[in-house]
């Protein structure tokens, strides 16, 4: 299963997951799952089905070190998380996605996006980002002034710079008793392309590569931003008891 970052172009998702196809191949080639995430997308592998399952553990994160005690802060990222969350687990079978920011004090800005893997339906993707935002956030990077909080079936980021791409558009989620065949030749619904073309490449690339125990991970700093990396697991050699 691939997930690109909703707002990333078709050529930065697909570099990205040929990328982590091959550190998995590369890191762990002989076990039975893998996942591992990126700033721009998520790739698991099972010898079990991970359609519509949600799965909230193992959970990690990366933080900001640059910190804050101002309950305001905490207020605004409760609200804006929560406003994302409902937003993004409405969203149709082919995108559970939503980014915004909201003011704090003076002229400082906070930014946020939050997405769900969109075979997930609307209750577990809100649970996924609903324990994200809390127990995620909690553990790693309360008061911290951005963090990014992975499970293998959502994440979230917020920051206090604009980080998603520019120009981003999003089609509106799918009729449920919409013609498939129709949406295709509609020339408004190509954007969702990105996100099926990488799903179709990786469903091809699963049969050759060989499936890991390994989590990845891939750190992309910000010039202005340090980050510091928090495993929330348990791990022995670099492998994970599952």
């Amino acid at each position: 299963m691939a997930l690109c970052r909703a707002d990333v172009k078709l050529d930065v998702c697909t570099g990205c997951l040929n990328e982590t196809i091959s550190r998995v191949k590369l890191d762990c080639p002989n076990n039975k799952e893998a996942i591992g995430w990126s700033a721009d997308c998520t790739l698991r592998y099972s010898n079990t089905n991970l359609s519509e399952k949600l799965e909230i553990n193992p959970q990690t994160c990366l933080y900001n070190t640059g910190s804050t005690a101002d309950e305001y802060f905490q207020l605004r990222l409760g609200e804006l998380l929560s406003d994302l969350r409902n937003k993004a687990a409405a969203g149709g079978a082919l995108l559970k996605y939503a980014a915004g920011n909201s003011s704090l004090r003076a002229s400082e800005r906070l930014y946020a996006l939050v997405q769900c893997t969109p075979d997930l339906s609307e209750g577990d993707c809100n649970h996924c980002l609903d324990k994200a935002a809390t127990d995620g956030i909690r553990r790693c990077c309360l008061k911290q002034r951005g963090c990014r909080v992975l499970s293998p079936s959502c994440n979230l980021r917020f920051e206090t710079y604009p980080f998603v791409e520019a120009g981003a558009e999003f089609p509106p989620p799918p009729s449920p008793s919409g013609d498939r065949q129709k949406e295709e030749e509609e020339p408004n619904k190509s954007k969702r392309t990105p996100v099926l073309v990488a799903s179709l490449s990786v469903i091809f690339g699963v049969a050759v590569v060989s499936i890991s125990g390994f989590l990845i991970w891939k750190r992309r700093n910000n010039q202005d931003t340090e980050y510091r990396e928090i495993q929330l697991l348990d791990l022995v050699e670099g492998r994970i008891d599952m």
